[in-house]
């Protein structure tokens, strides 16, 4: 006889307006239209070589911000240790906003690595779910429930010529 143990997982769900959606299609659509207009202003005022050295240099920049795992601050708080995770998140958002091409996405990467701005970010966001609120429904299993059932081991034929497997320890 063999007991199963089911696992917990946590759901989080924010509480949103309905017209939400809408603001994400536009800033979908809309981010790009941007980019290339400022692409066309900028790429015009500095030309070709500036522009395409301002790019590639974001890019290296995002890609250095990722490979170092973020920007490290130099004292980790340890009463506050969700701003420190949220610093993190903050540093891998600019990062990628650094990869992509294009100056909006650039620009806005470059501010998000500014602590003042993560800290005014964070107690926005921090307002807004206080406002609005959000859950966390939680599905747990029954723990004393049993669940019988019966199994069979199947054995695999094995190739003679190949070595026995160290993951399995057969």
């Amino acid at each position: 006889m063999a007991a199963y143990v089911g696992t917990v997982s946590a759901q989080v769900q924010f509480a949103a307006p309905e017209n939400e959606n809408m603001w994400v299609f536009a800033l979908i659509l809309a981010v790009p239209l941007i980019e290339i207009g400022l692409f066309v202003t900028l790429g015009g005022a500095l030309g070709l070589w500036a522009t395409l050295a301002l790019v590639v240099g974001s890019f290296f920049l995002g890609v250095s911000i990722l490979h170092r795992g973020g920007v490290r601050p130099q004292k980790i708080r340890r009463d506050m240790p969700m701003v420190h995770l949220a610093e993190g998140g903050f540093a891998m958002l600019a990062a990628i906003l650094l990869i992509l091409p294009g100056f909006l996405t650039s620009a806005l990467g470059l501010l998000l690595l500014v602590p003042g701005v993560q800290r005014l970010v964070i107690e926005r966001l921090g307002r807004h779910l206080a406002a609005h609120g959000f859950s966390v429904h939680a599905a747990h299993a029954h723990r004393d429930e049993v669940v019988e059932g019966e199994f069979t081991v199947v054995e695999r034929p094995r190739d003679e010529g190949q070595p026995p497997s160290r993951c399995t320890r057969h």
